[in-house]
């Protein structure tokens, strides 16, 4: 009867091990970023100053919720610069339907956009 119990015991161990999913190995992603020597950049909503061609743009990046491990519905682009003083980041979030995007005026902003930060 001992031996029965054991064994029921050691069967049902090794069901319950073999249902327990292995976890997912984390690939950890490195991203270049630089330091600006010099070089100025002009806050204008452009992308076309010299110095963003130091960096290339880093992204590929994969939805941790709801859907983990998938690729996000829209890609997303960023590059990451630095002085002494400041980090500079920039980015690029892509939508499938532009013009669904809503502007809300909130208190930070006039009726021109301006913001009175």
């Amino acid at each position: 009867m001992k031996s029965l119990l054991n064994c029921i015991l050691m069967l049902f161990a090794m069901h319950a091990a073999a249902q327990v999913p292995a976890p997912a190995e984390i690939v950890k992603k490195k991203y270049a970023t630089r330091p600006m020597s010099n070089q100025t950049i002009e806050f204008d909503g452009v992308l076309n100053d010299p110095v963003w061609n130091t960096v290339e743009w880093g992204g590929d990046f994969t939805e941790y919720q709801p859907d983990e491990n998938t690729p996000p519905s829209h890609p997303s682009q960023f590059k990451i610069l630095y002085d002494e003083k400041y980090l500079y980041i920039a980015t690029r979030a892509y939508d499938s339907a532009p013009d669904s995007i809503v502007k809300r005026m909130s208190r930070r902003t006039s009726d021109s956009g301006t913001c009175f930060c």
